[in-house]
Protein backbone atom coordinates (compact mmCIF):
# COMPACT_ATOMS: atom_id res chain seq x y z
CA UNK A 1 0.00 0.00 0.00
CA UNK A 2 1.46 3.36 -1.00
CA UNK A 3 2.47 5.96 1.52
CA UNK A 4 -0.45 8.56 0.29
CA UNK A 5 -3.23 5.88 0.17
CA UNK A 6 -2.49 5.09 3.93
CA UNK A 7 -2.64 8.70 4.80
CA UNK A 8 -6.06 9.31 2.87
CA UNK A 9 -7.39 5.98 4.62
CA UNK A 10 -6.43 7.24 8.34
CA UNK A 11 -3.86 4.47 9.24
CA UNK A 12 -1.68 6.57 10.90
CA UNK A 13 -4.92 7.34 12.89
CA UNK A 14 -5.64 3.91 13.95
CA UNK A 15 -9.18 4.55 11.98
CA UNK A 16 -10.81 5.57 9.14
CA UNK A 17 -10.28 9.30 8.16
CA UNK A 18 -13.14 9.66 5.76
CA UNK A 19 -15.79 9.33 8.30
CA UNK A 20 -14.73 12.00 11.16
CA UNK A 21 -14.00 14.69 7.70
CA UNK A 22 -17.35 13.82 6.68
CA UNK A 23 -19.09 14.79 9.61
CA UNK A 24 -18.40 18.77 9.05
CA UNK A 25 -20.30 19.10 5.39
CA UNK A 26 -23.52 17.10 6.81
CA UNK A 27 -23.50 19.21 9.54
CA UNK A 28 -22.84 22.73 8.01
CA UNK A 29 -24.92 21.98 5.24
CA UNK A 30 -27.83 21.70 6.60
CA UNK A 31 -26.93 24.11 9.46
CA UNK A 32 -26.94 26.69 6.78
CA UNK A 33 -30.42 25.43 5.57
CA UNK A 34 -31.98 25.86 8.60
CA UNK A 35 -29.82 29.88 9.19
CA UNK A 36 -31.86 30.69 5.88
CA UNK A 37 -35.27 29.34 6.94
CA UNK A 38 -34.69 31.68 10.31
CA UNK A 39 -33.40 33.91 7.90
CA UNK A 40 -36.69 33.62 6.10
CA UNK A 41 -38.85 34.31 9.10
CA UNK A 42 -36.86 38.11 9.38
CA UNK A 43 -35.31 37.47 12.87
CA UNK A 44 -32.07 38.85 12.74
CA UNK A 45 -31.84 38.21 8.55
CA UNK A 46 -28.30 39.64 7.84
CA UNK A 47 -26.78 37.88 10.86
CA UNK A 48 -28.30 34.12 10.21
CA UNK A 49 -27.69 34.93 6.16
CA UNK A 50 -23.82 35.23 7.25
CA UNK A 51 -24.14 31.91 8.69
CA UNK A 52 -25.31 30.50 6.02
CA UNK A 53 -23.37 32.20 4.31
CA UNK A 54 -19.89 30.65 6.40
CA UNK A 55 -21.59 27.36 6.83
CA UNK A 56 -21.51 26.41 3.17
CA UNK A 57 -18.80 27.84 2.61
CA UNK A 58 -16.51 25.62 5.70
CA UNK A 59 -18.59 22.96 4.49
CA UNK A 60 -17.58 22.80 0.97
CA UNK A 61 -13.64 22.89 2.45
CA UNK A 62 -14.60 20.21 4.31
CA UNK A 63 -16.22 18.05 1.53
CA UNK A 64 -13.15 18.70 -0.68
CA UNK A 65 -11.26 17.36 1.79
CA UNK A 66 -13.53 14.25 2.56
CA UNK A 67 -13.68 13.40 -1.41
CA UNK A 68 -10.16 11.89 -1.49
CA UNK A 69 -10.35 9.92 1.54
CA UNK A 70 -13.56 8.46 0.71
CA UNK A 71 -12.11 7.47 -3.00
CA UNK A 72 -8.49 6.22 -1.23
CA UNK A 73 -11.65 3.76 1.18
CA UNK A 74 -13.21 3.16 -2.39
CA UNK A 75 -10.23 1.83 -3.86
CA UNK A 76 -10.33 -1.30 -1.33
CA UNK A 77 -13.55 -2.28 -2.71
CA UNK A 78 -13.27 -5.65 -5.49
CA UNK A 79 -15.45 -4.24 -8.64
CA UNK A 80 -17.67 -7.34 -8.47
CA UNK A 81 -19.16 -6.22 -5.01
CA UNK A 82 -22.44 -4.11 -4.34
CA UNK A 83 -20.37 -2.01 -2.21
CA UNK A 84 -17.95 -1.15 -5.42
CA UNK A 85 -21.62 0.36 -7.50
CA UNK A 86 -23.06 1.33 -4.20
CA UNK A 87 -19.65 3.79 -3.81
CA UNK A 88 -19.59 5.26 -7.31
CA UNK A 89 -23.43 6.18 -6.48
CA UNK A 90 -22.42 7.49 -3.40
CA UNK A 91 -19.83 9.43 -5.18
CA UNK A 92 -22.47 10.78 -7.88
CA UNK A 93 -24.38 12.05 -5.42
CA UNK A 94 -21.29 14.09 -3.94
CA UNK A 95 -20.84 15.36 -6.77
CA UNK A 96 -24.04 16.85 -7.36
CA UNK A 97 -24.08 17.90 -3.39
CA UNK A 98 -21.09 20.13 -4.23
CA UNK A 99 -21.94 21.47 -7.56
CA UNK A 100 -25.23 22.78 -5.68
CA UNK A 101 -23.84 23.90 -2.60
CA UNK A 102 -21.08 25.84 -4.90
CA UNK A 103 -23.81 27.44 -6.88
CA UNK A 104 -26.07 28.31 -3.52
CA UNK A 105 -22.40 30.11 -2.45
CA UNK A 106 -22.23 31.52 -5.62
CA UNK A 107 -25.05 33.30 -5.79
CA UNK A 108 -24.81 34.46 -2.06
CA UNK A 109 -21.56 36.14 -2.90
CA UNK A 110 -22.93 37.61 -5.97
CA UNK A 111 -25.84 39.09 -3.69
CA UNK A 112 -23.54 40.53 -1.60
CA UNK A 113 -23.63 41.21 1.91
CA UNK A 114 -26.02 43.52 1.76
CA UNK A 115 -29.08 41.03 1.29
CA UNK A 116 -30.38 39.99 4.46
CA UNK A 117 -31.86 36.50 3.09
CA UNK A 118 -30.37 35.11 0.47
CA UNK A 119 -31.44 34.83 -3.24
CA UNK A 120 -34.37 32.39 -3.85
CA UNK A 121 -32.57 30.28 -6.19
CA UNK A 122 -29.88 30.19 -3.58
CA UNK A 123 -32.54 28.66 -1.02
CA UNK A 124 -33.82 26.84 -3.23
CA UNK A 125 -30.42 25.10 -4.42
CA UNK A 126 -29.47 24.78 -0.68
CA UNK A 127 -32.19 22.77 0.14
CA UNK A 128 -31.33 20.51 -3.28
CA UNK A 129 -28.39 19.74 -1.73
CA UNK A 130 -29.45 18.93 1.28
CA UNK A 131 -31.96 16.97 -0.23
CA UNK A 132 -29.16 14.87 -2.10
CA UNK A 133 -26.96 14.80 0.66
CA UNK A 134 -29.15 12.81 2.91
CA UNK A 135 -29.63 10.44 0.05
CA UNK A 136 -25.85 10.09 0.11
CA UNK A 137 -25.52 10.11 3.78
CA UNK A 138 -27.86 6.80 3.95
CA UNK A 139 -26.28 5.01 0.78
CA UNK A 140 -22.63 5.68 3.18
CA UNK A 141 -24.29 4.18 5.97
CA UNK A 142 -25.18 1.39 3.88
CA UNK A 143 -21.44 0.98 2.76
CA UNK A 144 -20.57 0.67 6.32
CA UNK A 145 -23.29 -0.76 8.02
CA UNK A 146 -24.22 -3.48 5.20
CA UNK A 147 -21.32 -3.68 3.48
CA UNK A 148 -18.54 -3.73 6.29
CA UNK A 149 -16.68 -1.19 4.03
CA UNK A 150 -13.79 0.54 6.02
CA UNK A 151 -14.64 -1.77 9.16
CA UNK A 152 -13.41 -4.54 7.66
CA UNK A 153 -9.58 -3.18 8.48
CA UNK A 154 -8.96 -5.88 10.69
CA UNK A 155 -9.68 -9.59 9.93
CA UNK A 156 -12.96 -10.57 8.05
CA UNK A 157 -13.19 -13.30 10.76
CA UNK A 158 -12.90 -10.52 13.31
CA UNK A 159 -15.14 -8.27 12.72
CA UNK A 160 -17.84 -10.69 11.52
CA UNK A 161 -17.03 -11.70 15.15
CA UNK A 162 -17.98 -8.12 16.31
CA UNK A 163 -20.89 -7.78 13.99
CA UNK A 164 -22.63 -10.56 15.19
CA UNK A 165 -22.15 -9.89 18.91
CA UNK A 166 -23.79 -6.79 17.72
CA UNK A 167 -26.20 -8.04 16.32
CA UNK A 168 -25.64 -6.20 13.22
CA UNK A 169 -26.90 -7.53 9.41
CA UNK A 170 -23.70 -9.09 7.49
CA UNK A 171 -23.24 -8.61 3.87
CA UNK A 172 -24.39 -11.39 1.73
CA UNK A 173 -21.31 -12.59 -0.03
Amino acid sequence: MSLFKALLQGKWLGHPLHPALVHLPTGLFPAALLFDVIGRSGDDADVVARCAFWAIAVGLIAAVAAAPTGLADWWEIKSGKPAHRLGLIHASINVVVLALMSTSLYMRWRAGESKASPPTMAFVTNILGNVMLAISAYLGGRMVFDRGVGVARLSKKTWEKIARAGRARLPVE
